[in-house]
């Protein structure tokens, strides 16, 4: 499934949208800390980790996670983050 394909993704259950790439990953992941440090929301720690789970368990985060592997482990300048 290629990060922009959403066919068989479910509505999300915690966060306002499905992310489709790994910018909105980042994007989506700051909005929820932001909201957390705000002391004008009311968001709760446990809310923090049920969208923080549901953000980072789907397939645009796993593919993401598994192109940084392949690309750690492919030998020159390896362990740098691009």
């Amino acid at each position: 499934m290629s990060a922009g394909s959403t066919e068989t993704l479910s509505p999300p259950l915690f966060l306002d949208r499905i992310p489709r790439t790994p910018e909105e990953l980042i994007a989506i992941g700051a909005e929820i800390m932001a909201d957390f440090i705000e002391p004008q929301t009311r968001i709760t720690e446990r809310e923090v980790v049920q969208k923080m789970l549901e953000l980072f368990d789907n397939p645009t985060a796993i593919e993401a996670y598994e192109r940084e592997m392949t690309r750690r482990s492919g030998g020159r300048d390896a362990d740098r983050w691009h």
